[in-house]
């Protein structure tokens, strides 16, 4: 958005609270779309870009209908990289349309 002066500037919506203006910034997306791989088939979502990974994982889980066994282990990655479930989509620097995979940790062996 351009200013009469010619610079771009952040778009800022205001709405009203109960005590005072909260500013919303426009300017960075909150939501995202992501799709999870996994050998049981594939997921597409929409999701907020605060919400936990975990909440990815769910999701997927419930979508495919696959029913974790007690203690097995699965990882979420996102190009080779291991995600940590606890943390935010933003905070693990996650872009919309991003294809991430979900696959039972089969443990090393030896």
């Amino acid at each position: 958005m351009r200013g009469h002066n010619g610079q771009v500037g952040k778009l800022v919506f205001r709405k009203k609270k109960k005590q005072g203006v909260e500013e919303v910034d426009m300017t960075k997306p909150k939501n995202v779309h992501l799709i999870v791989e996994t050998l049981s088939g594939r997921f597409e979502g929409d999701f907020e870009t605060d919400q936990k990974l975990q909440d990815v994982i769910d999701k997927a889980f419930l979508s495919l209908e696959i029913k974790p066994a007690p203690g097995s282990n699965w990882e979420l990655r996102y190009q080779d990289v291991l995600l940590a479930p606890q943390k935010t989509i933003e905070e693990q620097h996650i872009p919309n349309r991003a294809v991430l995979t979900l696959a039972l940790d089969e443990g090393g062996g030896g």
